[in-house]
């Protein structure tokens, strides 16, 4: 977990938008939470990543677990989330539809005059194809 603190630190410094997808062995249904677990969420909290999958993800006849996760730090860029219960492993496929369009990546800037020079282009383009010029 500390390697993992470090890497979202190193991340967190540049400001990317994070998505953790996986099997992370950190069963977030369980109580109590074990350590490694514990520790993950605690991390998530002070990094103000999210993690989106809430149902069953690992379902044997002994136990049922969520233990296949989707961390991300940019919530609000998801619209679903969930599992497909697939039958061909013991493990059920997670997913996440994620919001996309090129008017995101003028969000994502802090440098006005960046944003303007990736937004100007995609409004002329959409006059262009709607209103061309005759």
């Amino acid at each position: 977990m500390k390697d993992f603190e470090l890497l979202v630190q190193r991340i967190e410094s540049v400001g990317l938008e994070v998505n953790i997808w996986g099997d992370l062995n950190c069963n977030v249904a369980a109580y109590p939470l074990e350590s490694h677990t514990k520790s993950l969420l605690e991390i998530c909290n002070l990094y103000q990543y999210h993690q989106l999958i809430n149902e069953h993800t690992r379902i044997t006849e002994k136990s049922a677990t969520i233990i296949d996760l989707l961390i991300t730090n940019k919530k609000e860029f998801f619209t679903h989330s969930g599992v497909c219960h697939i039958g061909i492993t013991d493990h059920s496929l997670i997913y996440g539809v994620r919001k996309f369009s090129p008017w995101h990546l003028v969000h994502l800037e802090d440098n006005p005059n960046r944003a303007w020079e990736i937004w100007s282009p995609l409004f002329l383009e959409i006059c262009d194809f709607h209103a061309p010029e005759t």
